[in-house]
């Protein structure tokens, strides 16, 4: 079973884009399943993107899930959303505003 406390998850933003890079890291080897939900608000409604996969993680190393580019506009609202999974059981949830 994957020790929860042992999983840390934070986002990176790369390129022109500003695209938005996940990435996952264990205190102990694990392999784990992964869910990421993208949501932004602006004037023309709403979008949600939607990515999942497993990810094999060795003690202390960093993983990147995936990488997502996010147009933003002045008055957006955007959030990120990242479960850490064992079988179909939630490890771990992950909140995140959008950075700029």
């Amino acid at each position: 079973m994957i020790d929860a406390a042992a999983i840390d998850v934070w986002l990176e933003t790369e390129g022109a884009a500003r695209a938005l890079v996940p990435y996952v890291r264990s205190a102990e080897p694990v392999t784990a399943g992964w869910r990421l939900r993208l949501t932004r608000e602006h004037r023309g409604g709403r979008s949600d993107i939607r990515q999942s996969g497993t990810v094999s993680l060795a003690a202390g190393v960093p993983r990147r899930l995936s990488s997502t580019a996010v147009p933003r506009e002045d008055g957006d609202r955007c959030t990120v959303e990242i479960e850490i999974t064992e079988g179909n059981g939630v490890i771990r949830i992950f909140r995140f505003e959008c950075p700029r």
